[in-house]
């Protein structure tokens, strides 16, 4: 879902919108992924990009 919400250019309300529909659970900033999938989302990073920033803080990368 993350992946088609940086696809869709989507803001970080209507991923998590998405992510609520699909019955995953939002983006929550004080975990340290989701705080720099927030960033990406905000920065509209492509999939390319948020993975290479997962890949720097060895964190895991969107599938």
């Amino acid at each position: 879902m993350i992946q088609l919400s940086l696809g869709l250019g989507l803001d970080l309300r209507m991923t998590n919108n998405l992510l609520s529909l699909s019955n995953n659970g939002m983006l929550y900033p004080k975990v340290k992924r989701d705080a720099l999938l927030i960033y990406c989302i905000e920065n509209h990073k492509s999939v390319y990009e948020t993975n290479e920033c997962l890949m720097e803080y060895r964190l895991e990368l969107l599938d």
